[in-house]
């Protein structure tokens, strides 16, 4: 209860010169949709729509299972 009500991840990191795995960024897309504060955030192309298809689907069904969670997030506010 004394903790941080907002914090969270920027999904595929804030800077990196390397390119990305795939794998390790629809990981990372899982973990961070399940946090209080998602987002795809950093230098550089972050959003998943600038990879594969796939890691576009991911990222759409985790986004939509956080939406369905979210009620569960605001009883935590209480």
């Amino acid at each position: 209860m004394a903790g941080e009500m907002a914090w969270g991840t920027d999904i595929g990191g804030f800077y990196s010169t390397e390119p990305f795995n795939e794998d390790l960024y629809m990981r990372w897309t899982q973990v961070g949709m399940l946090l209080p504060l998602s987002r795809f955030h950093g230098i550089g192309p972050r959003e998943p729509w600038n990879f594969s298809a796939i890691v576009l689907a991911n990222a759409i069904k985790y986004a939509k299972l956080k939406r369905k969670l979210l009620p569960y997030f605001k009883m935590c506010e209480l």
